[in-house]
């Protein structure tokens, strides 16, 4: 989808729901059995129950309609700094994430320990 989104861009997808409204313009990620992948593309045709995608570089619309049901979500943010950070520093970030919750927990144990004492 470039130029619209960049390599390694995070983008967050509302998921499909029965009452979710596809227009022509839309950014739309949708689940290709053929390739069996997740694809993001945006609508530029819809005839009936056919959706028809095309990626921003693409010169040519996808060959294959979409049907609703392989539709997975519409794009409604995308954030490339968030992506980069993903990307580079997935584990370092995991790992901090992790010892924020150790230590939430301690301190919340600490917290209730505190307080049974002072009751009794």
């Amino acid at each position: 989808m470039q130029p619209t989104f960049n390599i390694n861009e995070l983008i967050l997808v509302r998921k499909n729901n029965k009452n979710t409204q596809y227009l022509v313009g839309d950014i739309i990620t949708y689940y290709d059995k053929e390739i069996d992948i997740d694809v993001t593309h945006r609508i530029v045709q819809i005839d009936g129950e056919k959706i028809y995608t095309k990626g921003d570089y693409n010169n040519s619309r996808d060959l294959n309609p979409v049907t609703e049901e392989q539709i997975v979500g519409k794009v409604i943010y995308n954030s490339y700094f968030l992506g980069y950070l993903y990307v580079n520093y997935r584990f370092i970030i995991i790992a901090l994430i992790i010892i924020a919750i150790i230590a939430f927990n301690i301190l919340l144990e600490d917290t209730r320990r505190e307080k049974l004492i002072q009751s009794v």
